[in-house]
């Protein structure tokens, strides 16, 4: 996952569906900690767009390739685009999503987020490519 203030940028598999993120917590959707990964899961997926499809529908005439539009059009750099597949990148915007008012839940800010460390660990076994998440990158 990349976070540049604005967008996220992640590789959607079907393994980012909600009901994977509660088993694999080992948590009830309907408890107390449910309603806040079900927010969280929200707030950085449900709001999606395919980059792919993006990329098709508007910018082929612009951009040479898919990297170039990655890279001029997402200002990304070529790290963070040899992380995004292209079949399975999607992004989010930051502002869509701030409806759900989980983003306060991610931050770097307290040493013991167990909320955060749990999200970054299920991500990272599943974006194999993705050493550190930071949600919070200046």
């Amino acid at each position: 996952m990349i976070d540049t203030g604005k967008y996220v940028y992640f590789n959607k598999s079907s393994r980012l569906k909600k009901s994977f993120f509660f088993k694999s917590l080992g948590i009830n959707q309907k408890s107390y900690i449910g309603q806040i990964i079900s927010r969280l899961h929200d707030y950085y997926f449900i709001n999606s767009i395919s980059l792919k499809k993006d990329y098709k529908k508007y910018y082929k005439q612009e951009y040479n390739s898919f990297r170039d539009y990655l890279d001029k059009r997402h200002n990304l750099f070529q790290n963070e685009i040899n992380i995004l597949k292209y079949n399975n990148a999607y992004f989010s915007e930051k502002h869509i999503a701030e409806q759900y008012k989980a983003d306060g839940l991610l931050d770097n800010d307290y040493d013991d987020n167990v909320i955060r460390e749990k999200i970054i660990n299920l991500l990272n076994i599943y974006n194999e490519k993705v050493e550190d998440i930071d949600f919070y990158e200046n």
